[in-house]
């Protein structure tokens, strides 16, 4: 799957500037590993297959690549599998651009609002508990476990790239005026932390509001078995991971049908999920869970 990797890294790269309302252009990548192995080997094809990947998926979305630097590093970079057919830590940034009328940072928000999910499966985030599961399931050397293989795979299932979607409709390929289709008054995205992190405290608290999330997207089916492995309670759930959904939008009640057509029509999956009510209460995000045998869980 060395090929479909590059997702999940143009995926976290990109969407720290498109959450913000910006548009990003340009990536640079560092590329690390114990040893590119020889020509012709399986390591130096996985390695390659990562940068073929890497051209691929700029050239479908529309990103400049640019350079970058990759560098053998045999005692810094390792895995717990020794027999990793390529061990490498890959890094990167994305260079974009913001204009001052076009900057989404949830000043505007105001209850009523709809709160929209973009659907998703772990999205590259919380994998130290995956791997955990996964030992907890299929012992300590899971990964050379070939009853695991399958939900190996179902875990690293690549990021949706949200980026160009959202750019458009926030106007940027819509010169000279660079009008928005929609009113995006948040973007966020569910990376590290997820919803106590990257939506309660980041935002609602310091704005004095609230978001009820009552009808989120079920998990994917692996994350729901990595959950009941782990023997974890519905708030680690939701602290640890996105629940199946990659990123949040919130728009005005008018504009949720025209968004979700807009998003089914590029491809990605949305709904509306619940919406944004006043503060005043002992909590900033309220999720109705979505995992089996749901329950509310309060960050």
């Amino acid at each position: 799957m060395h090929f479909d990797s590059p997702r999940d890294l143009l995926a976290m790269g990109a969407m720290d500037i498109t959450r913000y309302g910006g548009l990003p252009l340009v990536f640079s990548n560092v590329l690390d590993t114990s040893t590119l192995g020889e020509v012709g080997s399986g390591t130096f094809e996985a390695a390659q297959n990562l940068m073929l990947g890497l051209r691929h998926i700029c050239l479908a979305e529309g990103y400049v690549l640019f350079t970058g630097e990759t560098a053998e590093l045999p005692s810094c970079v390792s895995s717990e599998n020794a027999d990793a057919t390529l061990k490498y830590n890959w890094a990167g940034f994305v260079v974009g651009v913001y204009h001052p009328d076009k900057m989404i940072m949830g000043e505007t928000l105001r209850p009523g609002q709809v709160v929209i999910a973009l659907r998703d499966d772990f999205r590259s985030n919380g994998f130290s508990s995956v791997r955990k599961a996964l030992a907890k399931e299929y012992g300590p050397s899971w990964y050379l476990n070939h009853k695991a293989l399958s939900d190996i795979r179902d875990a690293a299932t690549p990021s949706v790239l949200y980026d160009r979607m959202l750019n458009k409709a926030h106007g940027w390929f819509n010169p000279p005026l660079f009008k928005p289709k929609f009113k995006m008054h948040l973007i966020v995205h569910l990376s590290g932390g997820a919803f106590k992190e990257k939506l309660a405290k980041d935002v609602l608290q310091p704005l004095g509001l609230a978001a009820d999330l009552t009808d989120l997207f079920t998990p994917p089916p692996i994350m729901e078995k990595c959950a009941v492995w782990r023997g974890m309670t519905h708030e680690e759930r939701y602290r640890s991971w996105n629940g199946g959904q990659g990123a949040l939008v919130v728009v005005d009640p008018q504009d949720v049908d025209p968004f979700i057509t807009f998003a089914n029509s590029r491809g990605i999956e949305a709904k509306a999920a619940g919406e944004i009510v006043g503060g005043g209460k002992d909590y900033n995000v309220a999720i109705m869970s979505r995992f089996e045998k749901g329950e509310m869980v309060y960050f």
